[in-house]
């Protein structure tokens, strides 16, 4: 699945409702459903606006596994004791693929840097997977955010 952006930013790979008024709604249980489920599947961007051209998306159902990217957010930068003695947060995974049910997507992995000094890595390993998700990616110790840098000289 293609769940991610051509430039700058991230597509959400959350579930979203859909009301499709047409007449090629599908036929549920001896009645037309109008109402699906879906999640993004691939998203165009203009060329050089900030501007969404179109949006390609998949029908799921709730326990349909699907493989999606979720996005990586890094929380704590103003307590990092790292970036006080001059390194900086680098943030090498934007994203990680994963594969799960649909209605358990998570929404972000979250890093936190509060307490990192420097050289130091949170690894895919180290973030909270929440249950049913499992990650698709074969190394596990790949670093999702360092603190790089030199230290500011005293």
């Amino acid at each position: 699945m293609r769940g991610e952006r051509e430039r700058g930013g991230e597509t959400s790979a959350k579930i979203h409702h859909l009301r499709i008024e047409n007449e090629t709604n599908r036929y549920r249980s001896g009645r037309w459903e109008a109402n699906d489920e879906a999640i993004p599947k691939q998203i165009q961007m203009h060329a050089y606006k900030n501007q969404v051209n179109n949006i390609t998306f998949m029908g799921v159902d709730p326990d349909t596994i699907v493989k999606v990217p979720i996005p990586v957010k890094v929380t704590g930068h103003e307590d990092c004791p790292g970036t006080k003695l001059g390194a900086f947060v680098h943030h090498t995974r934007k994203t990680i693929k994963v594969k799960c049910r649909s209605d358990q997507i998570p929404q972000a992995f979250f890093a936190d840097v509060s307490k990192m000094n420097v050289q130091d890595k949170i690894r895919i390993a180290n973030l909270d997977i929440p249950q049913g998700v499992v990650i698709c990616e074969n190394d596990l110790d790949t670093p999702v955010v360092k603190m790089a840098g030199k230290l500011k000289k005293t």
